[in-house]
């Protein structure tokens, strides 16, 4: 149920990311020996574009290996030739990379390509309500309390998605950080623009 429920909300960012890449049919089910046929070489725009598409499709189609496909991402994005792609496509390329990380649970690794997607400005509510989960899923307080910041922000009444102790969990986390006294001055001014109530440590929190 679990890798059900992360796959439907991959796909949900997916849907919600700009329609910058054709996608193509697969038609044979995927597998390693699949993602070897994909062109190695990055010497031409058409080339990176061509390879992306063939992974993103892949990473849409039931039963795919996403950590297989999360280093084939990772060597697309890191390609010399990604930085020639429109900021659509390179915001959907950091999106499913991360996506396929999180979908493999590489929690860690998927933070910094999240929050290269989220930086963007082609990004979505969605965008960022997978990066909190990611977040939280790795125990990584610090981006969560981003991830909400972010959240708080732009998309107000997306925080009322979550159970309010989760919040609380993200809060009292950073709070018990002495370090994170800047990020958690941030996070309580975010939540209360928002009308978010915030609660005493070790409490839950509401939606006001």
């Amino acid at each position: 149920m679990r890798k059900f429920v992360m796959v439907c909300l991959c796909v949900a960012a997916i849907a919600s990311a700009p329609a910058a890449l054709a996608w193509t049919s697969a038609d044979t089910p995927e597998s390693p020996d699949d993602m070897t046929a994909l062109p190695n070489a990055w010497n031409v725009q058409e080339q990176e574009r061509q390879t992306l598409r063939q992974i993103e499709d892949r990473l849409r189609k039931p039963g795919a290996d996403y950590a297989i496909l999360a280093q084939h991402l990772r060597d697309a994005v890191e390609a010399h030739t990604f930085t020639t792609l429109n900021p659509s496509e390179r915001h959907t390329a950091y999106l499913f990379y991360a996506a396929a990380l999180y979908s493999s649970r590489q929690y860690e690794n998927a933070v910094a390509p999240f929050a290269r997607a989220c930086e963007m400005p082609q990004a979505s509510a969605a965008d960022w309500d997978l990066r909190f989960r990611n977040a939280v899923a790795g125990k990584n307080y610090e981006d969560a309390a981003r991830a909400v910041i972010g959240l708080a922000q732009r998309w107000p009444q997306a925080l009322t998605r979550y159970d309010g102790h989760v919040i609380a969990n993200v809060i009292n986390a950073v709070r018990r950080d002495p370090g994170d006294a800047a990020l958690d001055a941030e996070l309580e001014a975010a939540l209360r623009a928002a009308h978010f109530d915030l609660v005493p440590a070790g409490a839950g929190a509401s939606r006001s």
